[in-house]
Order: C-alpha cells, then sequence, then structure tokens
C-alpha cells in the first residue's frame, strides 16, 4: 500500500475520532426474502461502516425483518457474522465518505469510499496486518458480539471510539507498504476457498485453480490461518452449519449435505469437537435463547 493511502486513512481515523456517535444499528443474521432484488453482500467476518460525509443507505434484518436504514455522520451499522445487507438504489445514488472496518484471518480491512471526482479513486483499501495487535482484534470482536438491545446499544456507542483509538495506533504503527506477492495469494487463496466451502473443494484443487504446488497452499494455511487447509474448509463448512440450525427448519442430515459434509456422522462429530454440544443441542440451546429474548 502506498504511504499516501497510509496517511490517507490516518486522517479519516483521525476526523471519525472527533464524532459523536449517537446511533448504532445491529445487522442480524436472518432468512433473505425472495422479494429483494438488490445487490447484497454476506460475509463470515466481523465489521462495522461508519459514514463520514452524506447518507449511507443500507437494507438489514433488525429483530428478524429486513428494514432500510439510513445513515449519518456520527451513526454506525455493525454486521454480524453471516449476516446479509442489500445495497439499495439509493445507495449507489447518495453522494458519500464512508469507512467499512472488516476482520478477516490474519489481518483487519480498511476500505474508505468517496465520491468520485477529477480521476481521484473512489475506493482505498488497506490490509493492516504488520503491527496489528490482539486488543485491536479483541475490540472488534466486542464490537461485533452485542446486539440490538438497549442495553447493548449503550455499550457499542460507547466501545467506538476506543477501537477506533486502537486501530489508529496499530495503523501508526504499521510499515504502510505494499502487500507482498505471498500475502496477496493468500488473499486469493482464503477467499475462493470461502466462496467454493461447501463444494467438494480439495486443497488440490486450489493448488491447480491459482498454479501453486500443493506444499506451498499447504504452508499458506499453516501461516497465515495458522491450522491446515483441511481444518480450515471444515471450520467454515461448521460456521455455516452453526448458521442453518439457528435460522432455518433443515434436519441435522440435510444440513450436513448442504454444507459439504458426506455423512451426518461425521459432521456430528465435527460439531461436538468445535462447539461442545451436538447439532441438536446447539439448535434448541438458541431457539430457547430466543424465546427468553
Amino acid at each position: 500500500m502506498a504511504k499516501d493511502d497510509h496517511a490517507l486513512l490516518s486522517g479519516v481515523l483521525d476526523e471519525l475520532l472527533q464524532f459523536e456517535f449517537t446511533k448504532i444499528y445491529f445487522a442480524e443474521r436472518s432468512r433473505s426474502p425472495a422479494e429483494l432484488n438488490f445487490y447484497s453482500e454476506r460475509q463470515p467476518y466481523y465489521r462495522f461502516t461508519l459514514p463520514l460525509a452524506g447518507r449511507f443507505y443500507q437494507r438489514i434484518a433488525i429483530d428478524g425483518v429486513y428494514r432500510e436504514v439510513c445513515l449519518y455522520p456520527g451513526e454506525a451499522v455493525v454486521f454480524h457474522p453471516f449476516c446479509t445487507n442489500y445495497y439499495t438504489p439509493d445507495y449507489f445514488a447518495a453522494i458519500r465518505r464512508s469507512l467499512a472496518v472488516v476482520l478477516r484471518p490474519g489481518y483487519l480491512r480498511l476500505a474508505y469510499s468517496r465520491p468520485y471526482v477529477d480521476e481521484i479513486r473512489p475506493r482505498v483499501d488497506f490490509h493492516l496486518y504488520d503491527s496489528l495487535r490482539s486488543s485491536t482484534i479483541n475490540a472488534v470482536i466486542a464490537l461485533g458480539a452485542l446486539t440490538n438491545r438497549p442495553e447493548d446499544r449503550d455499550c457499542a456507542l460507547a466501545l467506538i471510539k476506543p477501537t477506533l483509538r486502537l486501530i489508529a495506533r496499530d495503523l501508526a504503527a504499521s510499515r504502510g507498504e505494499r502487500n507482498g506477492k505471498a500475502l496477496n495469494t493468500w488473499h486469493e487463496v482464503a477467499d475462493y476457498t470461502l466462496e467454493h466451502c461447501l463444494d467438494d473443494l480439495t486443497r488440490e484443487e486450489v493448488a491447480r485453480r491459482f498454479q501453486l504446488s500443493d506444499g506451498y497452499v499447504s504452508k499458506l494455511f499453516r501461516r497465515h490461518a495458522g491450522d491446515t487447509f483441511c481444518n480450515y474448509l471444515t471450520r467454515l463448512r461448521l460456521e455455516k452449519a452453526a448458521e442453518l440450525l439457528r435460522d432455518s427448519a433443515l434436519t441435522v442430515g440435510e444440513i450436513a449435505a448442504d454444507c459439504g459434509f458426506h455423512s451426518s456422522s461425521y459432521f456430528i462429530r465435527q460439531f461436538r469437537h468445535c462447539y461442545s454440544v451436538s447439532p441438536g443441542e446447539y439448535r434448541f440451546s438458541h431457539h430457547l435463547n430466543r424465546r427468553r429474548a
């Protein structure tokens, strides 16, 4: 990343730290209504967006119902992992500036959007990885783990500025250099694995897709994900399975098949190993908590 982009994003964070945040929305996981045809985005990551100028339109699920929200500077929207947000026509028509923060495996993505004027790039992306600290990661996760309950919203509003300060600290310590070839390759491989995690994906197929050796693919996963390719793929599938257990009426066997597991018994063993409960117990506990809420 060029040093001028590094400086630009530092200025964006400084500008955001001058705001008083007064409203926050939490986009929840929910079934996507069939009648919505807007451009949609769904990511399995903790992420949030902060407008700096203009209006920011999104259609998100709140309390199980999709509705359009309009955000202004001093407001925020937090996206729970695997939730779907829709970009409405108003989103593309509005003149705005905004910063999106996405916690991805091994790095924090900062995406600054601005109007396209006089050949100035409308989007600046920065992958913060060389100086990213665990305290910053934990702050982003803590913000993303809260909900639309009034007491959670108050906590979230109080967390925004400390989280931004931690990001600004890590950005200041970053070398601000362009990502190396190996890291760019990892990002591409990780995105491809996420996109195709429910298919019959193998390490060998990934290697062929990117013209890499099988051993190099394994090395990428060990270095940047801290795990093997198979374990990483299984974790993605289990996260999708957990979502379906929460939000669908599919049977455990149907969910296992939809998430790339060829054996229900193997799926149940893996799920219990990851979540310490069986799929049925996980579903029951989640629905019980919903009724209590």
